[in-house]
This record gives C-alpha cells, structure tokens and sequence, in this order.
C-alpha cells in the first residue's frame, strides 16, 4: 500500500513541475529573463517574460505567475531588444551585485552579466524590464 502511495506522489509531483515548466517555456516564442544576484546578502531575484506577456518570478525549483503586461509593453521591449541589436552584444563581466539579461526566441539566444553601468543600452533595458515588472504588481 505504502508503494501505491508513493508512486501516485510521485507521479503528482512531475506532472506539476512538467505543467509549470510548459507555462514558461514554449520553444517557438520569445522569452526575457532578467534579474540581479549577490550584493552583502548574496540574494538573488530571477524574473522571466514569456511570449504570452506573462511575468513569473523564479524561486529555486519553482515559478510563480506575477502578472500580464500588456501587449504594447511587451512589444516596447521587444523593440528595444531589436533596436539595441542584442544578439550581438557580448558582455561578461560579474562583479559583487551581478545583473543579467537572458534573450531566448526562435532566432537566437544571448545572455549578457554585468555588475556596474556598463553599456547604455543594457541598462535602459534592464530599467525598461524592471519599471515593467513595478508596474505590473
């Protein structure tokens, strides 16, 4: 009996993390994942928006449904992403307080660190996805 109880558990348990993760990650559309690590605390925040306009934050092992933007919100970014030609961006450079970007969609995918005001453009995005994710709560 035990047995049957811990395979239906068990069962229950990965089909609830299969779920969650097809909510976030279809292969077809685009996906902006954003946040910071590290600082005196070494938290860390992880935020993704996914080609439905749906903000989840990430929490270890698991996603939690933030809110909906709206869908000149979320083509504003995607102009800026266009705009600011990043793809192609290459920086790399963690420090203490690590922010990143990560761009996932059909044509490519790039992620980019950085720990201080690096690059203009980075960070009018980063601050675009961020007043995004204030402005959604």
């Amino acid at each position: 009996m035990s047995k049957k109880v811990l395979l239906i558990c068990a069962l229950a348990l990965l089909f609830a993390c299969t779920n969650s993760k097809k909510v976030i990650y279809k292969e077809d559309e685009s996906q902006v994942f954003f946040g910071s690590k590290g600082g005196f605390t070494n938290s860390s925040m992880e935020y993704v928006i996914n080609g439905d306009r749906n903000i989840f934050k990430i929490k270890k092992d698991s996603t939690i449904f933030v809110s909906k933007i709206s869908k000149q919100t979320f083509n504003e970014i995607e102009k800026l992403i266009t705009d600011y030609n990043f793809k192609s961006i290459e920086l790399d450079k963690p420090g203490n307080m690590t922010y990143h970007i990560t761009v996932k969609n059909k044509d490519f995918e790039n992620t980019v660190r950085w720990s201080g005001p690096e690059d203009k453009e980075i960070n009018d995005l980063y601050n675009k996805l961020i007043n995004t994710l204030k402005t959604a709560k």
